[in-house]
């Protein structure tokens, strides 16, 4: 269950390659994933630093910032690379939070019509 961050981005990062060898998505979409994953990775290895060595962090904000930003998945690595940020709770919920809105958002670029279609049948059934 620990790995569960992880494998979800593992994942998402193959789908969003199949997206785009199947010419769904442009090229710019899996690169900006790609460089806010390596940028909030970075993130949380320099806060694990500073927390070790008792200096300057990176606040929460930011970190989530970065995962709400199309670096998730950079995020779930690097909690699960340097063990950072794993057990605080509070912490985590708005980390899915952030998977959450990010996803939704992905899937109303990738296919309008559908994304629209799902809102408008979960709101039936309601």
């Amino acid at each position: 269950m620990k790995n569960i961050f992880l494998i979800s981005a593992i994942l998402f990062l193959t789908f969003l390659l199949i997206f785009y060898f199947l010419g769904k998505i442009s090229v710019y979409l899996p690169l900006i994933y790609l460089i806010m994953s390596i940028i909030t990775f970075a993130a949380y290895g320099l806060d694990k630093s500073a927390a070790i060595n008792n200096k300057w962090r990176i606040s929460e904000k930011t970190l989530h910032l970065f995962s709400l930003i199309c670096g998730w998945p950079g995020a779930a690595a690097g909690q699960r690379f340097f063990f950072h940020k794993t057990s605080k709770k509070s912490f985590q919920l708005v980390f899915l939070l952030t998977i959450a809105v990010n996803s939704t958002i992905f899937a109303f670029i990738i296919s309008p019509e559908i994304f629209y279609k799902t809102i408008e049948k979960i709101l039936n059934y309601f």
